[in-house]
């Protein structure tokens, strides 16, 4: 079992080990050597290879096995799915703003944490709710 922090500093998501407590390896963004901390960007991808800017807010997704990731300064939520490391962004276009719209029209300023809720919808139906802070926009 592990448990996902974002390292915001060094540009990646990082998981530890909670049988060990006494390891992490990086899952997506970063470096493959952790003191450089220039490694950031906005690409999706496997592991290192992927590239994120000072995300700030890791949240797991009960029922989707995924896990949502805010990364801040690209103003975007981003996905990793937790089998593969594989990223991709989901939300947001990049630009910094205040927009409703659809995956990649939506926008956010610095969008910091997230988290989600199941409701049942009026047929009974089971509906996933994602609640994200957008920091800049105060929302």
């Amino acid at each position: 079992m592990e448990i996902y922090v974002a390292d915001s500093e060094s540009s990646a998501i990082r998981a530890i080990d909670m049988k060990t407590l006494s390891s992490s390896r990086n899952v997506a963004g970063g470096d493959s050597d952790p003191y450089n901390l220039h490694a950031y960007g906005d690409k999706d991808d496997v592991g290192n290879k992927a590239k994120l800017q000072h995300p700030l807010g890791v949240h797991f997704v009960k029922n989707k096995n995924v896990v949502l990731v805010t990364d801040t300064y690209n103003h975007k939520i981003k996905v990793i799915d937790p089998f593969t490391d594989e990223i991709f962004s989901w939300l947001g276009n990049g630009e910094g703003g205040l927009k409703d719209g659809n995956s990649t029209s939506s926008q956010f300023s610095e969008p910091s944490g997230c988290c989600s809720i199941w409701n049942k919808d009026s047929s009974d139906n089971d509906k996933l709710t994602v609640l994200i802070a957008d920091t800049n926009n105060h929302c």
